[in-house]
C-alpha cells in the first residue's frame, strides 16, 4: 500500500513542475511583447463596421459592445473576459491625457455600461444599440453615458490573466492527484475489507439465495393467481365494454335514424307546403291575368260604346240643326236621335252588365280556383281554366256583338238625314213658289243632348213660318254649314277612335 502511495505522489511532482515551468514561459512571453500589438486592435475592429448591434451577438450578422472588444483582442491572440464589467477589471487604468491607439473606453460605474476601443483624436470604434458598428465622437457618447473612463490592455495584465488560469489549472491538477490518493486509499482498504467480506458475503449469499427462491416461488405464485384474477377482470372489462360500445352504437344508429326520419318528414312538408304555394301562386296569377284581362275588355267595350253614343248623338244634333227649317223633319230626326240614344244607352247598359257578369264569374272562377289549389286538385285547375277560357271567350264574342251592333246603329244614323234631304229642298221650294211673307215668332227650346247644347225650333205653324225667297237662301247655306260642321264633327270622332 505505501508503494502505491509513492508512485502517486511522484506522478503529482512531476505535473506541478510542469504547470509552473508553463507560467513561467507564459509570463515572461506576454512581458515581452507588451502593448504592441494594440495598433492592430483597432483594424480588426474597423473590420465589423456596419454590422447591427444584437444584444449577446458575436459575429458579422450581430454583434455587441463587449463581444466587438474582445473578437478585436482575440485575432491579435489576446483572451479579454466577455463582459464589459470584467474587461474593466483586467485592464489598467489611464487618464484621457494618456489614452493610446487600442485602449478601451469605459462608461459607467467599472464599465458596466459600455465599452469600445479607442481610435485617436477624440473617437472610438463601438457596437452601439441603434446604429450598429460604427466611429464616433467619445464626446457625443459622454453627453448620454456620463464620463469615460479608459483602460489598457498589457503584457503584465494578460500575464496576471494567464497566470490566474495557470494557477486554477494546478490547483485543478493537485485536487485530481488527491482525489485519485485518496481512491487509491479507498480502494485497498475496500480490498482488504472485501476478502473478510467474501466469506461472509458467501454465507449470506446462500442463505440469501435459499430464501430468494422460497420467496420467489411464492411471488410467482401469486403473480399467477393475480395473472390469472387480472386476466378474467380484463375479459369482463373488455366484455362489459364491448356490451356498452355496442349499446351506444346501436343507441347513436336509433338516434341517427330518428333524426334522419324527422328530417325527410320535414323536408316532405316543406316541399308540400311549396308546392301548394307554387299552385296557389300559379292560380292567383291566372286570376289576376283573367281579371286584368276582363277589365281591359269591359273598359274597351265602354269607350267603344261611349264612343258610338257620341257619334250617334254628334249626328242626332247635326241632324237636328239641319231640321230647323222643317219641323216634321226635325221631329223625325229627334225621334231617330232620341232612338238612337235609347239603343246606345242599352247597349252601355247591356255592356255594364256583362262587364258586371263577367267580373263577377271571374272572381267565381277564382275562388273556384283558390278552393281547388288549396285541395292540391291540379285536374279541377285544368278544367277551371277551361271553362275560364270559355267564359272569356262567351264576353269577347258578346263584345264584338255589341260592337257591331253599335256600329249598325251608327251607320243607320247616318243614313237618315242624307235619304231625307232631297225632301227638305222640295219643300224649301214649294214654300218659295207660295210666296209666304207673313211668318209668327218662333218658339225656341234649349235642350242638352249628349253635353252639347242643340236648339229646336218649335213653329206654331209651319207654312207660316217657312222664309221668304231672299231669306230661303241664307237658310240653304245654313243646312249646307250645319252639314259640313256635322261632316267634320264625324270626322273627328271618326279620327279619335282609330287612334
Amino acid at each position: 500500500m505505501n508503494k502505491v502511495h509513492y508512485k502517486m505522489f511522484k506522478a503529482g511532482k512531476k505535473w506541478m513542475i510542469a504547470g509552473i515551468t508553463t507560467v513561467a514561459i507564459s509570463t515572461g512571453a506576454f512581458m515581452v511583447n507588451s502593448i504592441d500589438a494594440n495598433a492592430d486592435v483597432v483594424s480588426n475592429a474597423s473590420a465589423y463596421l456596419g454590422t447591427p448591434y444584437q444584444y449577446g451577438g458575436n459575429s458579422f450578422s450581430g454583434i455587441d459592445c463587449s463581444a466587438l472588444v474582445k473578437n478585436a483582442y482575440a485575432a491579435d491572440g489576446i483572451i479579454l473576459p466577455r463582459t464589459s464589467g470584467d474587461q474593466y477589471r483586467v485592464t489598467t487604468q489611464e487618464s484621457a491625457a494618456d489614452a493610446q491607439y487600442g485602449d478601451l473606453v469605459f462608461f459607467g460605474r467599472y464599465g458596466s455600461d459600455h465599452v469600445g476601443i479607442y481610435s485617436g483624436n477624440g473617437n472610438m470604434i463601438n457596437a452601439e444599440t441603434v446604429d450598429g458598428v460604427r466611429l464616433r465622437r467619445i464626446s457625443v457618447m459622454e453627453k448620454y453615458l456620463g464620463t469615460a473612463s479608459y483602460g489598457r490592455v498589457n503584457g503584465a495584465t494578460q500575464a496576471a490573466a494567464y497566470k490566474a488560469a495557470a494557477d486554477k489549472a494546478a490547483a485543478d491538477k493537485a485536487a485530481d492527484q488527491a482525489a485519485a490518493d485518496k481512491a487509491a486509499a479507498d480502494q485497498a482498504a475496500a480490498d482488504q475489507a472485501a476478502d473478510q467480506a467474501v466469506a461472509d458475503k458467501a454465507a449470506a449469499d446462500q442463505a440469501a439465495a435459499d430464501k430468494a427462491a422460497a420467496d420467489q416461488a411464492a411471488a410467482d405464485k401469486a403473480a399467477a393467481d393475480q395473472a390469472a384474477a387480472d386476466k378474467a377482470a380484463a375479459d369482463q372489462a373488455a366484455a362489459d365494454k364491448a356490451a356498452a360500445d355496442q349499446a351506444a352504437a346501436d343507441k347513436a344508429a336509433a338516434d341517427q335514424a330518428a333524426a334522419d326520419k324527422a328530417a325527410a318528414d320535414r323536408a316532405a312538408v316543406d316541399k308540400a307546403a311549396a308546392d301548394r304555394a307554387a299552385v296557389d301562386k300559379a292560380a292567383a296569377d291566372k286570376a289576376a291575368a283573367d281579371k286584368a284581362a276582363a277589365d281591359k275588355a269591359a273598359a274597351d267595350q265602354a269607350a267603344a260604346d261611349k264612343a258610338a253614343a257620341d257619334k250617334a248623338a254628334d249626328q242626332a244634333a247635326a241632324d237636328k240643326a239641319a231640321a230647323d227649317q222643317a219641323a216634321d223633319q226635325a221631329a223625325a230626326d229627334k225621334a231617330a236621335a232620341d232612338k238612337a240614344a235609347d239603343q246606345a244607352a242599352a247597349d252601355k247598359a247591356a255592356a255594364d252588365q256583362a262587364a258586371a257578369d263577367q267580373a263577377a264569374a271571374d272572381k267565381a272562377a277564382a275562388d273556384q280556383a283558390a278552393a281547388d289549389k288549396a285541395a292540391a286538385d291540379q285536374a279541377a285547375a285544368d278544367k277551371a281554366a277551361a271553362d275560364q277560357a270559355a267564359a272569356d271567350k262567351a264576353a269577347a264574342d258578346q263584345a264584338a256583338a255589341d260592337q257591331a251592333a253599335a256600329d249598325q246603329a251608327a251607320t243607320d244614323q247616318a243614313a237618315v238625314p242624307e235619304a231625307q234631304a232631297p225632301a227638305q229642298l222640295a219643300d224649301v221650294n214649294n214654300n218659295q213658289n207660295n210666296n209666304i211673307t207673313s211668318v209668327e215668332p218662333e218658339k225656341t227650346d234649349v235642350k242638352p243632348v249628349d253635353n252639347q247644347v242643340v236648339k229646336v225650333v218649335t213653329p206654331t205653324n209651319q207654312k207660316d213660318t217657312l222664309p221668304a225667297t231672299g231669306e230661303t237662301k241664307n237658310s240653304l247655306l245654313t243646312v249646307i254649314g250645319l252639314g259640313l260642321i256635322s261632316f267634320v264633327t264625324l270626322l273627328g270622332f271618326k279620327i279619335r277612335k282609330n287612334n
